[in-house]
Formats: structure tokens, sequence, C-alpha cells
């Protein structure tokens, strides 16, 4: 059994010895002493070098630029790009929910930085501007329960029309249907409302504490009379309204923040995949000529970006 193995190998490394022998005389090998037409026996080395002469010959026919221009370098040496595809969905709704978050994923710190910076400023003009103008709305308030009195008015509405409410002055006293003598009527509680006509309208003027209460009927007495408490109290009201405003004007700050943050940040991945897709992203292989001292050489390169 042994033998007949013997019998089967020995046949298949002639055949081995005769291809390598032919390839040998393809390549123009000759013998070492110099005898023409001779072939060389079959080397492995001699084998190799040839592949390597062929490749190299092979390489240069192709129309390569000059090997001076191509110095030698060892693999993994190229740099690579850095950041691998974005998503532009991930990017729009991270700056969406905090502005700043979705340029930091794109691989921009410093934008993101400002938005986010710009988001905390917003945050804090609305909360200190709001937080000012409840406070302006206190002081007016307590000013207006300090100065001004529905006693008096009502007293006011008694010597004109024999009525303390002002729902039950009519344009023809006693005629419901003739319609009602004032545009405005005081509510019942003191709500937003109450503290803002009891200051805008001259129908309630005569509740301030330093306009003198009449002392004969006179319906258009309002028409001509003026309270300097009134106007400033007017004027506490208007600076509660700047802070007021300046507070919304922070909250639409920060709204547009949130969607301008998100576009960008939408507009920066898509430009970042743009430029990756231009780099040859993903896995490639390129095929260079090195060269070691005066040694010329292929080389393949294999590449994957991520």
């Amino acid at each position: 059994m042994r033998n007949s193995r013997v019998l089967y190998v020995l046949p298949a490394l002639t055949v081995v010895l005769m291809v390598l022998s032919g390839s040998a005389s393809a390549m123009g090998y000759t013998s070492a002493c110099g005898v023409a037409g001779q072939s060389a026996p079959p080397s492995i080395r001699g084998y190799f070098d040839g592949m390597k002469g062929t490749a190299l010959a092979e390489f240069q026919s192709q129309g390569q630029p000059d090997s001076g221009a191509i110095p030698a370098f060892p693999v993994g040496t190229e740099p690579a790009q850095t950041g691998g595809v974005k998503s532009v969905r991930k990017a729009f709704l991270y700056s969406l929910v905090l502005p700043g978050a979705g340029q930091v994923y794109t691989g921009s710190k410093l934008k993101g930085a400002l938005f986010l910076a710009l988001e905390a400023a917003s945050w804090f003009g609305y909360i200190s501007f709001h937080s000012e103008g409840n406070s302006k709305t206190d002081e007016f308030n307590l000013y207006a329960d300090t100065y001004w009195s529905q006693d008096r008015y009502e007293d006011f509405l008694y010597i004109n029309w024999s009525v303390r409410d002002d729902d039950s002055v009519f344009q023809d006293p006693g005629d419901p249907s003739s319609g009602y003598f004032f545009t405005h009527h005081l509510p019942d509680t003191k709500t937003q409302q109450y503290y803002e006509m009891i200051g805008k309208y001259n129908q309630f003027v005569f509740g301030w504490a330093d306009v003198a209460p009449l002392t004969s009927p006179d319906p258009d007495a309002t028409e001509h009379t003026t309270s300097a408490m009134r106007l400033h109290y007017m004027d506490m009201r208007h600076d509660a309204n700047v802070a007021y405003d300046r507070a919304t004007a922070s909250l639409m700050v920060m709204m547009a923040n949130h969607l301008v943050s998100a576009f960008e940040a939408a507009f920066s991945a898509k430009r970042h995949n743009n430029r990756l897709a231009a780099d040859g992203g993903g896995f490639s292989i390129r095929a260079v000529k090195a060269q070691s001292g005066r040694e010329q050489f292929p080389m393949l390169t294999m590449r994957y970006r991520f």
C-alpha cells in the first residue's frame, strides 16, 4: 500500500518539475556557463524573480509617470479621511432638540459651541426678562391697589347718575334700550383686565387718589381731568410690557436658533458625505509604483474609509 502511494506521487512530481522547467525557459533563463540556447535547471527563486520582473515590465508598459515622481512609502502611512458617513436626518434632529449637537456630530465643534452658547444666552434672556416683567407687574398692581379706589370711582358715578355701577349708566338715563353710556365696565374681580382698564381709559380717572371728587354733576368731567398718579402708573405698566416683549424676543431667537442649527447641521452632514464620496470613501485597491534604491517594484495598496 505504501509502495503504491510512492508510485502515484512520483509521476506528479515529474509533471511539476516539467512545468517549472518550461516556465524557466519561457523567461529566457540560460545556464551559468553561458551556453546559448541551453535552458537553466528550474529554480524556485528564479521562478519568482522572473514573475517579479514580468510584473514590473507590465506595470511600466501601462504609461505610468516616471518612477522618480512616486517615492517608496510603507503601507499604512497615507493619511486617512477622518469621520465616516453622517446621517443627515440624525444631524437635523440632534440640533433641532439641542442646538449645536448636530454640528458636533458632523465634526464641527466650534460651530456647535456657538449654537449652544446662543441657546444658553436665549434661555438666560427669556428667564431674566420674564422674571423682570413679573416683578414690575407686581409693583404696578401694588401701586394701583394703594392709589386707586373703586369707592371713589363709584362716588363719581353716583354724583352724575345716582347709581354706583357703570352697568346701570345709559345714554338715556333710566332707558336700557338707549345703550350704555360707557364703553367699558369694571370687572368684579381684580383680573389683568381690571388693572389694564383703570389706567388706560379716562372713564376711571376719578378713582385715583390725586383727583378731587366731583361736588356737582358733570358727565363730561372725565375728558378734561388729569392725574399724575395715573400717568406714573401707565409708565410702570409700560416698563413691565417692555420686559415681557424682550422675553418674547428671546424666545423667538431661541426658536430660530433651533431651526437654523438643525438645517445647518443637515447641510454640513450632506457636505461631509459629498466630500467623502469625492475622496473615494469605502474600500479601494490601487496599484502604485514604488522604488527602493535603484530597484523598482509594483505595489498594491488597499484602503478602507468608514
